[in-house]
Parts: C-alpha cells; sequence; structure tokens
C-alpha cells in the first residue's frame, strides 16, 4: 500500500466511530484561474511536455498531512514515526515527483517567485519562479509564458505574435499584456457585429506575411470608467451575441 494511504488508514482507525462519522471535508476556495500549484504544473507541462505526464504534484496531499498532523501531534495518536517524517519532509520540502521503474527524482520548491495583487506568479521582463539551479519559468497574470516572450518588458510585444502563438491561454496573455490601443494600431480591425458596450472584431495582419486564420476578439467599453476590455471569441462566431455566450462559458474575464 502506498505509505501516504496506509498512515491514513492507521490514523483514521484509531478514531471513535462517532468521530470518524462526523469527519466531513471542507470546501476549499478555488480560484478561478487555479491555484498556484496548477499554475506552476500547467507551466511545466508547456516547458516539459511529456515529461510530466507521471509527475506528482505534492500540494495535493496538504489537506491530508494537515490532518495527520493533528491527529500525531495533538492526539498523540501512535503511528509509524519514520514514515510520517518521510511523508512531512517531501510535502514541506518537495514540489513535484518524477517517479520511475527504478529511480525517484524529487524536485525542491521553487527558491523564490513574484505574485500580482490576486496572488497569481507574475513579473515583467524577469522569471516569475526560480529554482536553485538556475531553472526558470515566466508568468503573465498566472499564465505560464515561453521565454522570448516573458523576457520582454510587455511594452515591447508585437501585436504580430499573435498569428504565430498556438497556445490559446498565451495568446489571451498576449492580449492583455499588448492591449487593444496598440493592437488597433499594428493590426487592421474589422468589426463585424456591435450591440451596446460590445463588438465583435477581426483581425488581420497589415504586413505581406500570410496568417493561417484570422482573430476574432470580442471588445467590451465600461460605460463608468471608459476601460476597453477584449478576449478572444471563437472563429464560429458570427455576432456579439454568440461571442458572448461562448465566452461566459469558456473564460474568466477580469473585472
Amino acid at each position: 500500500m502506498i505509505p501516504l494511504m496506509s498512515l491514513g488508514w492507521q490514523l483514521r482507525s484509531q478514531l471513535p466511530r462517532a468521530g470518524q462519522m462526523g469527519v466531513k471535508r471542507r470546501e476549499r476556495a478555488v480560484h478561478p484561474e487555479g491555484h498556484l500549484g496548477a499554475q506552476l504544473r500547467f507551466a511545466l507541462i508547456r516547458r516539459l511536455g511529456d515529461q510530466m505526464a507521471d509527475a506528482i504534484t505534492t500540494s495535493a496531499w496538504f489537506g491530508y498531512t494537515s490532518w495527520f498532523d493533528f491527529c500525531i501531534s495533538v492526539l498523540n495518536y501512535p503511528c509509524d514515526l519514520q514514515v510520517w517524517k518521510a511523508i512531512r519532509s517531501i510535502v514541506r520540502y518537495c514540489g513535484f515527483i518524477f517517479p520511475f521503474e527504478t529511480a525517484c527524482l524529487i524536485i525542491d520548491r521553487p527558491t523564490s517567485f513574484s505574485l500580482d495583487e490576486l496572488e497569481r506568479f507574475h513579473a515583467d521582463s524577469k522569471p516569475a519562479v526560480t529554482y536553485a539551479d538556475g531553472f526558470s519559468l515566466y508568468f503573465y497574470h498566472g499564465i505560464g509564458l515561453p521565454e522570448e516572450y516573458g523576457q520582454l518588458p510587455t511594452q515591447e510585444w508585437r501585436a504580430q505574435w499573435l498569428f504565430q502563438e498556438h497556445d490559446p491561454q498565451v495568446r489571451r496573455a498576449l492580449l492583455h499584456g499588448i492591449g487593444y490601443e496598440k493592437i488597433s494600431k499594428d493590426l487592421q480591425v474589422i468589426e463585424i457585429d456591435a450591440f451596446n458596450e460590445y463588438s465583435l472584431l477581426k483581425l488581420e495582419n497589415t504586413n505581406d506575411v500570410p496568417v493561417p486564420l484570422p482573430i476574432l476578439l470580442l471588445k467590451y467599453i465600461n460605460s463608468d470608467t471608459e476601460k476597453i476590455q477584449i478576449i478572444e471569441a471563437p472563429l464560429h462566431s458570427r455576432t456579439v451575441h454568440e461571442a458572448i455566450i461562448w465566452v461566459n462559458k469558456n473564460w474568466f474575464v477580469e473585472t
């Protein structure tokens, strides 16, 4: 049996039956962009690809080990202390585990990281997450970025990159970082449909470099602040209404 599960059964078997029946899982508040562990995992998947397929994220063990610690440290329940110390050390110091047939690769947690006001990984023109060996990751408000984008200040991002980027999450970061003003200046913007403060737009490249497909945007103007928000809409959108329905189902839009 897996040591984590074995230790859990040891401790649970000592709880009075009434206590076992009363143990309930607390609902966790999850940010729409995902917690930091998920952001880190998605960024590593983009960077490492198939190598992350079998990786184990130790942040998933936090709830279990907190309960273990209460039973052992407060209730003084007996258990295999050697196993408990090993599990506690892994959760405290290890971020990911890569299991292989004859070996196990354990990765330390980052040595430094930076967050935005919503506690998402974020840094402008520098790594948002750094490891002891120099390995680093770039983020834009919780979205992992390729190094060629992340190492540049957002004001140097180019609107033409939108057509060459295939990852929809990264393209979303580019849209937000570049902003509508620069996009409308550097690219050809064609209005397809409009309703009240919303517009459905099509982007086309202004130079001679061909692009595989155009990009559709849903544009929203806040009537109080005049702030413009843009988010990518699916290519099958023909009206503002269709685009709004799809965006509401698939994206969390910041206000």
